[in-house]
């Protein structure tokens, strides 16, 4: 986004009494954003590019203080906008258009496939090569969770499971907590998880990896057939990270280098207990780590809830022909580095602010996609995590925000 001139144009009023997450897609020169206004009304609006006419509809969910409750849209290859969200171990909420490409009426819809979905969370809309649209979410809570796929039949208008099974089997004493699926320049979807074992954070352990072209046969990096659901060591170990490690779910990314292979970047204790952030990648056919930050900092997170982040990983991007790495940290600020190629070593650092987002008091500002290539995004402001409990300590007008979309101007 750096040196790139952008025209924003104001959505709405939203939400700002806690983060949660919303979503922006394009399709075909229309901007479709899901988020919750400043009622905490849950609402989808579309921005057409040509004609800069903007529509908003209000839909029949209101948001509680929960930072899990974020909101995701999917288009399907027919145009029926797809919409889900406002969920944290609750029955499935699922919103359909009525026509094609408008936002103007929905239909509430009570099931998907009928089952796995009395206790739905993280919500992700995603389309394949084919723009086939398809459906996750986990059904269960944290340490007894299991991430289901379903994928849409337009003929039909009906959802149907990829597979009779869930994804991830943590065999009731944990659950997997995936990254989004990620699109790799050589076709394939690349996801990886960490294990938890109970509501504590401090419980994750265990970063491991694969990939897929069809959501049904998994492999791991080397393209090796692995078997589902995957279990505790049943995938592509990255690093067998124990329990008090300093890994955290949410907080695993992956990206490419300039030879396509994938990069997982994640943070964990060092030796000293210090966090750092690392990256793998594989070399002869195997993983290797790299530490790639050299902090003197210990961000010791503890407990349930949504907490406040000390310390945000990005991904490894190439920008300008250059390997690069974005950071944000509580104590030294917000910046980029330029990696070494080989060893994913920093070579120069580029400080932009000495601050971790914070634009004023406990406010923190929220960019989706937070890619440094995009040429458009959303922002808006929220004050920081609390727990997924109640703020009695704010007037209400401190709850309101506002939400931008910035489009890129052709020069």
């Amino acid at each position: 986004m750096k040196g790139k001139l952008y025209t924003t144009i104001k959505i709405d009023n939203v939400w700002g009494g806690h983060p949660v997450k919303f979503n922006i897609i394009k399709h075909n020169g229309v901007f479709y954003i899901a988020y919750y206004n400043h009622e905490r009304n849950m609402v989808i609006a579309s921005y057409t590019e040509k004609t800069k006419k903007l529509r908003k509809t209000i839909l029949s969910e209101t948001l509680g203080w929960d930072s899990h409750n974020g909101v995701n849209i999917g288009i399907d290859r027919d145009g029926y906008i797809h919409l889900s969200g406002n969920m944290h171990k609750n029955r499935l909420i699922y919103f359909r258009g009525l026509k094609p490409y408008d936002i103007s009426f929905f239909d509430r819809i009570s099931k998907m496939t009928g089952n796995n979905e009395n206790s739905c969370t993280y919500p992700i809309f995603f389309n394949n090569l084919d723009d086939k649209l398809f459906f996750r979410y986990r059904n269960g809570k944290s340490g007894k969770g299991d991430l289901f796929i379903n994928t849409y039949n337009e003929n039909k208008q009906e959802w149907l499971p990829v597979t009779n099974q869930s994804l991830f089997d943590g065999e009731n004493e944990r659950n997997a907590y995936p990254c989004d699926f990620v699109l790799g320049p050589d076709n394939y979807f690349h996801v990886c998880w960490v294990w938890r074992n109970n509501p504590n954070c401090e419980t994750n352990h265990a970063l491991e990896y694969a990939k897929t072209e069809n959501f049904i046969d998994w492999l791991d990096v080397n393209g090796n057939k692995l078997p589902i659901p995957f279990k505790i060591f049943g995938g592509d170990l990255i690093d067998p990270i124990k329990i008090n490690g300093g890994l955290l779910n949410g907080s695993t990314k992956i990206g490419f280098d300039k030879q396509n292979k994938a990069i997982i970047s994640y943070h964990k204790f060092d030796s000293d207990g210090n966090t750092q952030i690392y990256n793998a990648r594989t070399q002869n056919n195997k993983w290797e780590i790299y530490q790639t930050s050299k902090w003197d900092y210990r961000w010791g997170f503890t407990g349930g809830g949504t907490i406040k982040l000390e310390i945000e990983v990005f991904p490894v991007e190439i920008y300008n022909d250059r390997l690069i790495q974005r950071f944000k940290h509580k104590k030294y600020g917000e910046g980029t580095w330029k990696l070494n190629e080989t060893n994913l070593q920093i070579q120069a650092t580029s400080i932009t602010s000495k601050e971790f987002g914070i634009v004023e008091k406990d406010r923190i500002k929220h960019i989706i996609p937070n890619d440094i290539n995009s040429n458009y995004y959303i922002f808006w402001e929220t004050f920081s995590a609390n727990r997924d409990q109640r703020r009695e300590d704010f007037p209400i007008d401190h709850g309101k925000s506002v939400l931008n979309l910035s489009i890129q101007k052709i020069r």
